[in-house]
């Protein structure tokens, strides 16, 4: 396994917020090298995660989007957990909130 980051982000509990990452492979030529799992609060949203598979080349970038719930407490912990290689992400936009339907 490889290296693993995460990020703190404040939020409102109970708000719907959308995630929305980056990702581009730019080290590897081929599907397969690298492998990472994209977990909100500890829960997987974006499980084996291939930005080469996903975008479909080396420097090619696509735009993955989750809408999460933000739980109670002091705000959302969005991780970056290797599974092959390094976690690797371009950007990450956190939008919200947004009004949460039931």
């Amino acid at each position: 396994m490889g290296g693993s980051f995460s990020y703190s982000v404040p939020t409102t509990p109970g708000r719907t917020y959308l995630l929305r990452l980056t990702l581009s492979e730019v080290w590897w030529g081929a599907a397969g090298a690298r492998r990472f799992d994209v977990r909100v609060n500890g829960a997987a949203v974006l499980p084996g995660v291939d930005p080469y598979a996903l975008a479909g080349a080396k420097f090619a970038r696509t735009v993955r989007e989750v809408t999460v719930v933000a739980p109670a407490g002091a705000g959302m912990t969005v991780s970056f957990v290797a599974t092959l290689d390094n976690a690797i992400l371009a950007a990450m936009e956190v939008s919200g909130p947004r009004l949460h339907h039931s």
